[in-house]
C-alpha cells in the first residue's frame, strides 16, 4: 500500500467517524471463515456496519478528526474491527448474542454520544444503554406524570432509568431542564436538580409552544429553577394532604364524589354563586 492508498483510507475513516455518533472497537481474530461470515451477517441484520482495520490508520483519522475520543486509541493494538451503528447499543447486542456460541467478538472500546467505554467489561453497560429516541421517550412519559411521582419513577425498573440520567448528567458540563413553565413543571425541575445533584451544572428553559423560534428564545435565554414556584407546588400538595383528601373522603360518603380536587372545587362555587344569583332575581314584567 502506497502513501497515497493510506491518504484516500485515512480520510474515508475520518469522514466515516463523522457521520456517527456510535463507533465500537472489536477484536475478532481467531474467527475460521464461517463464523466471520455468521458476524457479517449478524450484523447486516442489526443494522451495523462490520470492517476490520489498520490501527494506524484509524488512529490518524481519530486524530483528524474533529471529536474528542479521549482514551479510545490506547486500545488500538492487535486485531481491530471497527462497527458503526445509527443505535448506540445495537453493536453491543450483536457482540453479547454473537459470544452465546463464540469467545470473540471481544469489545475492546466504544464511542456512544460522546461517551468513552474502555474493556469488554463495559458490554453489558452498553447493551442496557437506550437508543436517543426510547430514551427522550420515557423522559417526555416520565415527566408528564405528576411531579410527586417524579422520584419514584426515577427509582423504578431497577434503576436503570435513573442510572442513563446520572450517566448522562456526569458526562456533559452542562444539564438542560425543559420541563413546563408551571408550578408542576418547576417542582419537577427541582426534583430532578436535586436527584441528579446538579448545583450549578444546570440550566432551565421554558417554552409556551414548540416552533422553531420559540425553543431558540428559550435556549438564548436560560435562567436558574424558580424557587417561589416550587414553594407554591409544595404548598399546593401540603394543602391537598391537610384539606383535599380530607375533604375528598366526606364528600364520597356523603354525595358520592370522586374526590374534592381544585378543578372541581372551583367549579362548584361558580356553580353556588350562579345558583345564589339566579334565587335572588326579582322577575319584572318590562
Amino acid at each position: 500500500m502506497n502513501r497515497e492508498e493510506k491518504s484516500q483510507i485515512i480520510q474515508d475513516l475520518t469522514a466515516r467517524l463523522a457521520d456517527t455518533s456510535t463507533i465500537y472497537l472489536a477484536d475478532i481474530s481467531e474467527l475460521d471463515a464461517l463464523t466471520t461470515s455468521n458476524l457479517r451477517r449478524a450484523c447486516f441484520k442489526a443494522n451495523v456496519q462490520l470492517a476490520v482495520v489498520k490501527n494506524t490508520l484509524l488512529e490518524k483519522a481519530m486524530e483528524a478528526s474533529d471529536k474528542d475520543f479521549g482514551e479510545l486509541p490506547s486500545v488500538l493494538k492487535g486485531n481491530t474491527s471497527l462497527m458503526i451503528s445509527e443505535t448506540g447499543n445495537a453493536p453491543a447486542k450483536v457482540i453479547k448474542e454473537f459470544r452465546k456460541k463464540s469467545d470473540k467478538p471481544l469489545l475492546k472500546g466504544a464511542f456512544v454520544e460522546e461517551a468513552i467505554y474502555i474493556g469488554d467489561d463495559q458490554l453489558d453497560a452498553l447493551v442496557n444503554i437506550k437508543s436517543r429516541e426510547e430514551l427522550i421517550g420515557d423522559i417526555v412519559m416520565l415527566l408528564q406524570s405528576p411531579a410527586k411521582n417524579v422520584i419514584s419513577g426515577l427509582k423504578s425498573g431497577g434503576g436503570k432509568l435513573a442510572g442513563i440520567l446520572k450517566t448522562l448528567s456526569e458526562k456533559y458540563p452542562e444539564v438542560i431542564i425543559a420541563t413546563d413553565p408551571d408550578r408542576e413543571g418547576e417542582a419537577i425541575a427541582m426534583h430532578l436538580k436535586n436527584y441528579l445533584n446538579l448545583e450549578n451544572k444546570y440550566s432551565r428553559v421554558t417554552f409556551n409552544e414548540i416552533n422553531e423560534k420559540a425553543i431558540q428564545e428559550a435556549f438564548s435565554n436560560p435562567h436558574k429553577i424558580n424557587d417561589l414556584l416550587f414553594k407554591a407546588q409544595e404548598s399546593r400538595r401540603i394543602l391537598d394532604r391537610i384539606i383535599g383528601f380530607r375533604l375528598s373522603k366526606l364528600l364520597q360518603k356523603k354525595i358520592k364524589s370522586r374526590s374534592a380536587g381544585r378543578v372541581q372545587s372551583v367549579a362548584l362555587k361558580i356553580i353556588s354563586e350562579r345558583e345564589a344569583e339566579r334565587s335572588l332575581f326579582d322577575k319584572n314584567e318590562y
